[in-house]
């Protein structure tokens, strides 16, 4: 790993040249050469490109001028030096020959034709000027450069030409937009778009776009001739801009679209103009929107995002489009099947995963056009306005539809209240309620609206904005949506009376109250406070004080809010709020009732029914009635316990067993899906409303509605905060008066610093400051040199391991703590350090199997993390751990879809959290989210957890290469070491051994087979597939063939066996493979059954009895048949096997007298006979990966991460939107096309034989298509010989496919299927 180590005594030396000295001396000549050319020569350019007399002078110092000025620098432009280039004389002289002479009848030039290289060559020489010399545009325009180049432009003869003219006018508009406009220069740059290669077409949509910049200014009342003028230029372009928008290049699309944005943008504040310019396109518009959103809106998210802003402005200022949109062009519809796409039936699942995948801009944007749908509410009824004042408001002022108004209710509504709910994104949780303000506002009494919840949770915010601990900028936000709270259910409350009972029930008059009575409190504090302000100000900057007094979040009011206006406003409200829910305060909650009922006699039953009525229960009812600590208690405690481990206040009088009490448990709710749903509903409502974890960020901005520890200093993007340096000071413990002083990225590891130090570090004393004595270079040494000593560090006083980076040290050890990280970058830190290790206390433990399911019970405690919802927590473990051994209790138990545990604001919280680079890898996440990992995972989606365990478990590096692969750029801070190995095809687990024996953690596993020449990514993933095919072959153990595992309907099982050393190596070999496969992103053609993976992590029990009918339904079935077994010859053998069951069994035949004594023992000498097996795959896959990070996963998403999705994506929209054309073929291309369509036919053999052929690996990796890297790329292959004739040949560690240009579709199906099948089996130039 390289780190750039700064060392404060010794300057780093220049770093050494790569180009050969040879052309170095060449390059330096000529451009010497130009700098030191003298006045004269220059003055002899102008003459002769002012000499319109000779063209031939005039072309030959063209050519001069742009080879001199391609090696320009700029002190050739400095204008007090000798061979100064005069800038001006040179720009007004090319832009004349561009012109051409004045003297239009006699023109030598054109008698000789050579006109268009004349001004081919003055382009040119503009555009090399301008490289090294930007400031010169100025000076072209004013010569009147544009006009001179767009003239040219309409008068094309050559497509060379276009291209050059093009490439100047780039340039100019720029940093002059208006020149372009003013030369009437849109319509020809778009002219012949066509003709042109998609390069130029790109320059000529840039040109376009920067153009539209700097539009004149639109006014309905005074009309100005230019804003007229350009109007007309636009409306001129408009149907080339609509064209462009069906072509197949993504950049030249985005360009289109962001021009388009900004001519929306423009017409705004002339809204009939703008329904002019865009009502004849608005349907095609529309279509393109549900094109890129449906099929590429994951590829091209940038030209989504803009088609949102552009509809946002449309929709915004035009009651006509606003209407045609959501009643003609059914766009709510659109955006609610793009919000939903993941799982469209399942809507809160599938909003769940859109929040998460979706960066926050795209999802501020997709709310804004929400947003934008209904107009804003009128100046009149402001009472709280979340835009700043537009002159245009009058035009937004109206009232909707009555059928725009009942679509956005049914359609939209919903989504919104889930989307609140499933993002801590501040400005997404802005747009939300600004939605549901307007909808309040602009509904009929007669609608009923609930919108309860939200208001609940927006007033619940009074927590942190009137904290003790918390910042002030949290406590501002926190306030405002305090005041925005209040207000709805002001309006809410007034407007729909009926609805007062059930913010009663939902705990918002009892928020209120409890509110009421902290702002009554404040009046001491409020004074001492202004007090405080008073005295700081004389002291304190302007901008300090604005951070104390707010204001509220940007945007969100008309005017700003300083503190006290707000707590001002919030008091007067509550005073009419408490009053209007005074009255109905008594209502007691049914759910206490019940709740005594079961406390009283056991009554379960009254629960479930309760649950199942249509009147739900509220998460207040929920809190007050106290049944988290009831129903805790019923399933934990034994009878008559006196043990609290969970802090219980409940009296237990219950005489059943506790395990009948589990048994009847699971029989009431999980005999039916709808009572666990009911009750699963509302404990996760529970704790999303009432959990307050903090975040721990690091950047220029804070957006999470919660609160957290923010750690200021640093930019949000991750390869800044990665090359971010810390500055410390190293002493070695046996000499602490030694000091060296250097300069380190905070991501490195003190294993780097040991290697740095271990290479160069010698001291010697100089006074107190010791320099390093090595004069070599000073870049860090990256591989270690050892000499017999390793370094044991330590970070106040507490040792460090080798793996933890500096700002992961520094941040888990800071004496301070986290309220104090203001100085983190700017302080000198202290590390000292031992050359005899000290042992360091590790977080590693030893994975225990599971025996019984019992065994959920053994630590079973609240969390530390979340105090007021740690009972609830505890809770939805019990029922989520009951689901998943309910076939234990009860008989045909009901199947739970995992997503019902999925809690949204929980996921986006911890999302969020995992989006903080720094913290990530060095292995600093809060307490809070270890714990959410390691006992509720269940409440977090796979792939979020997949993203977790690559950012903790992968080691220190590959997770720094994750966020570079995230962020798509190369290394700049390090890469992985590649272990190569050459194996023998012929001998698949000799090979196995050899390469599972080295090292495995540090290292990606590179293989080469023995007498080919491929090498790489191909031969590599060949490797693990046909290892994975051999070991489900029958392998040599204890000097016979035997297979180790049996197929069953989900997977590789172990076939039971005597124990045996040689049994148990090869499974700790196999244990290791598969966990290095995991770790180096290597599908396996091996899916094991999710029983035994679940068995492996020690979330199913080893004796489970339930085991056989998974593994052999078959068999079970037999033994379940089994009535009469006197004449059928059975003896005491395990089925299928040679095991007995007892001494002697297999000469002790079964009878009816001891047919129960056999199907009792079958299920135990079953699983004893894994048991061996189990034990030494966890063991050879903790050597690799720790198991314990893998807990959090169950055995189906295990045996995703292994082997990758069993349902493959191969469809054609698919493989459209996630393989690359090039080198010869475009994405149009007729020939890809037909490979779409033979690859979307093939079956499933056909399928893994092509991807074995591209790959080198018959399966796709997790996630499809999409996940696959590099992409699937479709390249030319040129021939000398007919193409038909021509086989396809392949690249695997590029994954590229050369295809020659075929007839027809039946000879490339032919063709590939001939090369699939028969290149397998060895690695050869192609």
């Amino acid at each position: 790993m390289e780190i750039e180590f700064n060392q404060t005594s010794k300057s780093r030396k220049p770093p050494k040249a790569k180009r050969s000295q040879k052309k170095e001396q060449e390059q330096m000549e000529i451009a010497h050469a130009a700098e030191q050319s003298n006045p004269g020569e220059y003055a002899q350019y102008l003459r002769n490109l002012d000499n319109f007399e000779d063209p031939t002078v005039q072309l030959i110092t063209l050519q001069e001028l742009s080879q001199v000025l391609s090696l320009a620098t700029e002190d050739m432009f400095v204008r007090h030096r000798q061979g100064y280039f005069n800038t001006n004389q040179f720009c007004q002289s090319l832009v004349k020959i561009i012109k051409g002479p004045e003297n239009t009848d006699f023109n030598p030039a054109a008698m000789m034709g050579i006109v268009p290289d004349l001004i081919l060559l003055s382009c040119r020489c503009l555009f090399n000027l301008i490289e090294s010399n930007p400031s010169c545009i100025a000076t072209i325009v004013h010569h009147n450069g544009p006009q001179a180049l767009i003239s040219k432009l309409l008068e094309i003869e050559y497509i060379d030409l276009a291209e050059q003219l093009l490439n100047v006018l780039e340039r100019i508009s720029a940093d002059y937009p208006g020149s372009i406009l003013k030369a009437n220069g849109l319509s020809a740059i778009l002219m012949y778009i066509d003709f042109f290669s998609i390069h130029i077409q790109r320059v000529a949509v840039k040109v376009v776009a920067n153009t539209c910049q700097s539009l004149p200014r639109l006014d309905p009342i005074s009309n100005p001739p230019q804003a007229i003028q350009a109007y007309a230029m636009i409306s001129d372009i408009m149907e080339t801009l609509m064209r462009l928008l069906s072509y197949p290049d993504p950049k030249l699309v985005q360009d289109t679209v962001l021009t388009l944005h900004r001519i929306t943008n423009w017409t705004t504040r002339d809204p009939e103009r703008m329904e002019s310019l865009f009502s004849n396109h608005l349907a095609a518009l529309v279509q393109y929107l549900q094109n890129i959103v449906q099929e590429q809106g994951e590829t091209f998210p940038t030209v989504s995002v803009q088609m949102f802003k552009l509809f946002s402005a449309l929709a915004k200022h035009s009651k006509q489009f606003a209407t045609s949109l959501v009643c003609e062009h059914h766009l709510l519809e659109i955006l609610q099947s793009y919000m939903c796409k993941s799982n469209p039936s399942k809507q809160e699942e599938a909003i769940v995963q859109f929040t998460v995948s979706r960066s926050p801009e795209h999802l501020v944007q997709v709310l804004g056009l929400l947003c934008d749908l209904l107009p804003s509410i009128p100046p009149e009824d402001d009472w709280l306005v979340s835009q700043k004042p537009d002159l245009t408001n009058s035009i937004r002022s109206y009232t909707p539809d009555g059928l725009v108004l009942q679509k956005y209710n049914d359609l939209c509504v919903p989504l919104l209240l889930q989307v609140f709910g499933a993002t801590v994104h501040v400005p997404s949780r802005t747009k939300v309620t600004e939605c549901i303000s307007k909808c309040l506002h602009f509904s009929k009494p007669t609608s009923p609206q609930h919108f309860s919840k939200l208001i609940l949770e927006l007033v619940s915010m009074h927590e942190l904005a009137l904290g003790q601990h918390e910042t002030n900028r949290i406590k501002s936000q926190a306030l405002i949506l305090v005041l925005y709270g209040l207000l709805l259910a002001n309006i809410a409350s007034q407007k729909y009376p009926s609805n007062v009972q059930e913010f009663v029930r939902e705990g918002l008059a009892a928020e209120i109250k409890q509110l009421k009575l902290k702002i009554e409190a404040l009046k001491e504090i409020s004074e001492s406070e202004s007090e405080q302000i008073d005295t700081q100000s004389e002291t304190s900057s302007p901008d300090r004080l604005k951070r104390y007094h707010g204001p509220m979040l940007a945007g969100f009011t008309s005017e700003v809010f300083t503190r006290e206006q707000c707590l001002l406003r919030i008091k007067g409200l509550l005073n009419t709020l408490n009053d209007r829910f005074e009255q109905l305060q008594a209502l007691a909650s049914p759910l206490v009732l019940v709740s005594e009922q079961i406390r009283a006699t056991e009554q379960l039953d009254s629960l479930r029914d309760f649950l199942l009525t249509d009147h739900a229960v509220t998460c207040h009812e929920f809190e007050t009635s106290g049944l988290t600590e009831l129903l805790i208690a019923y399933l934990t405690k034994e009878q008559n316990s006196t043990e609290d481990s969970l802090c219980l206040k409940v009296d237990v009088t219950w005489q059943k067993p506790l395990e009948e009490r589990v048994q009847l448990f699971c029989e009431l709710f999980f005999s039916q899906k709808e009572p666990v749903l009911a009750l699963i509903k509302i404990v996760m409502e529970y704790i999303s409303r009432y959990e307050r974890v903090r975040l721990t960020t690091i950047g220029s901005s804070f957006d999470a509605f919660d609160g957290g520890y923010f750690l200021s200093g640093l930019t949000n993007s991750p390869l800044a905060q990665f090359t971010r340096q810390i500055k410390i000071n190293v002493t070695e413990k046996e000499a602490p008066t030694q000091v060296l002083v250097i300069t380190i990225q905070a991501v490195a590891t003190f294993a780097a610093l040991q290697d740095y130090l271990r290479s160069k570090t010698v001291f010697q004393s100089h006074g107190d400051i010791q320099v390093l004595a090595d004069d070599e270079d000073d870049e860090m040494m990256t591989s270690s040199q050892s000499n017999g000593e390793t370094y044991q560090f330590y970070c106040n006083g507490k040792p460090v391991s080798l793996s933890a980076t500096i700002f992961g040290a520094l941040l888990r050890y800071n004496p301070d703590g986290s309220s104090n990280l203001q100085d983190l970058w700017s302080k000198t830190h202290h590390i000292s350090f031992s050359k005899t290790p000290a042992p360091v206390e590790t977080m590693k433990q030893e994975s225990k199997p599971l025996e019984s399911w019992k065994q959920i019970y053994d630590g079973l405690q609240r969390p530390v993390g979340f105090p007021r919802v740690g009972n609830a927590l505890v809770l939805l473990k019990l029922v989520y751990h009951f689901s998943k051994h309910a076939h234990l209790l009860v008989q045909e138990p009901i199947q739970l879809d995992p997503f019902v545990f999925v809690n949204g604001k929980l996921t986006a919280k911890f999302t969020r959290q995992l989006d903080e680079a720094l913290i990530v890898v060095s292995q600093v996440l809060p307490p809070w989210s270890k714990e959410l990992m390691s006992s509720y995972y269940f409440l977090i989606p796979f792939k979020v957890r997949v993203q977790y365990l690559k950012g903790s478990a992968f080691g220190h590096m590959r997770s720094l290469l994750q966020w570079q692969e995230k962020v798509g750029t190369k290394s700049i801070v390090g890469r992985i070491e590649r272990s190569k190995s050459t194996v023998k095809r012929q001998d698949l687990m000799q090979a196995l051994t050899k390469t599972m024996s080295q090292p495995l953690n540090n290292s990606i596993l590179e293989i080469q087979f023995a007498d080919e020449v491929g090498t790489g990514l191909g031969p590599t993933l060949e490797f693990f597939s046909l290892v994975s095919q051999e070991l489900q072959q029958e392998l040599l153990i204890d000097n016979q063939k035997i297979c180790v595992f049996q197929n069953t309907p989900d997977g590789l099982y172990p076939i039971p066996m005597q124990p045996s050393k040689q049994l148990a190596e090869l499974f700790v070999l196999i244990g290791k493979f598969t966990a290095k496969a995991l770790l180096d992103s290597r599908p396996l053609d091996l899916v094991f059954s999710k029983v035994f993976l679940e068995q492996v992590v020690g979330s199913r029990p080893l004796f489970d009895q339930s085991i056989i009918k998974q593994v052999d339904p078959v068999l079970a079935r037999r033994m379940q048949d089994l009535t009469e077994v006197d004449d059928l010859g059975l003896v005491f053998v395990l089925p299928g096997t040679q095991l007995e069951l007892v001494p002697d069994g297999d000469s002790r035949l079964v009878k009816s007298s001891n047919l129960k004594e056999y199907l009792e023992l079958v299920p135990v000498v079953f699983c004893a006979n894994v048991k061996t097996q189990v034990e030494a795959f966890r063991q050879g896959f903790d050597s690799v990966i720790s198991t314990e990070h893998i807990k959090c996963f169950d055995g189906l998403d295990l045996s995703l991460l292994i082997s990758g999705d069993k349902e493959e994506d191969w469809s054609i929209s698919t493989l459209r939107q996630t393989c690359k054309a090039d080198h010869g073929y475009q994405a149009s291309s007729r020939i890809v096309d037909l490979l779409f369509e033979v690859m979307s036919e093939f079956d499933l053999s056909d399928r893994r034989l092509f991807l074995q052929f591209i790959t080198g690996a018959p399966r796709l990796p997790m996630g499809g298509f999409k996940s696959l890297n590099p992409s699937l790329t479709i390249v030319r292959k040129t021939v000398d010989a007919i193409p038909d004739t021509v086989l396809p040949s392949v690249m695997t560690c590029a994954n590229y496919l050369k295809l020659p240009e075929y007839s027809s579709k039946e000879v490339l199906r032919e063709k590939i299927v001939y090369a699939m099948n028969e290149g397998r089996g060895s690695f050869h130039l192609s």
